[in-house]
């Protein structure tokens, strides 16, 4: 999309903004803080080229397999929003050379898998723009 400002003595500020579109100039708005009248303007693409996936999830499930990665997490999550917990725990392991307790999965992590079912509506590829 082309964007011009062209010369307009009957326009206030004696010139107008305009926008090529198919070949076409139209007038425009004049420009302020948001630029919601642009998005308006451009010119729609299919899905497939925006950035939607060849695909549709029926679902989506994440989950632990090792057990370091069950401790990594542990250990992540409580350095994040624990962190005097944290200290403790690290200075434990620094003395031991075994990880915290605390960390370790349950034994009920051993005889089946523990799956979290995240949304599968919310899976976009990389690039799309979303909105917040």
């Amino acid at each position: 999309m082309k964007i011009r400002r062209r010369c307009n003595a009957t326009a206030p500020g004696g010139s107008v903004l305009q926008a090529e579109r198919a070949g076409v100039w139209h007038d425009l708005p004049e420009p302020t803080e948001s630029l919601e009248w642009l998005e308006e303007l451009a010119p729609r693409k299919p899905d497939l080229e925006v950035g939607a996936l060849p695909f549709r999830p029926l679902s989506f499930r994440d989950c632990m397999l090792y057990e370091r990665h069950w401790v990594q997490a542990a250990r992540s999550y409580a350095k994040r929003f624990m962190p005097a917990a944290y200290h403790l725990a690290r200075a434990y392991e620094l003395l031991s050379r075994r990880a915290f307790p605390a960390f370790r999965p349950d034994a009920l992590w051993r005889r089946q898998p523990i799956y979290y079912f995240g949304n599968h509506m919310n899976i976009v590829p990389s690039g799309t723009l979303v909105r917040q």
